[in-house]
């Protein structure tokens, strides 16, 4: 779990129970396990508007929410900082 207070807040753990009761399963289509993560399909960072919507929140196995995570990670170049001794 990220270091992030919105993750530990009530609204959150209760949304993430609900959703994990309606779906105990892993909700890709491939996999039958049961679900232990909620994942955000639009990511609250860039949609803080649907951060409790029951409808953007999908159940996932840990191992397909790690894939999912990893597969669709923005990530950002920057240059080196050189430091010339």
């Amino acid at each position: 779990m990220p270091n992030d207070s919105f993750y530990c807040s009530k609204e959150w753990i209760n949304i993430r129970l609900y959703k994990l009761f309606l779906n105990p399963f892993c909700e890709n289509k491939k996999c039958d396990n049961y679900a232990t993560e909620v994942h955000h399909i639009k990511e609250k960072n860039y949609f803080p508007e649907l951060a409790f919507d029951i409808n953007n929140l999908q159940s996932l196995c840990k191992s397909c929410h790690s894939r999912h995570t990893y597969t669709n990670i923005k990530r950002e170049f920057k240059p080196l900082k050189k430091k010339f001794i």
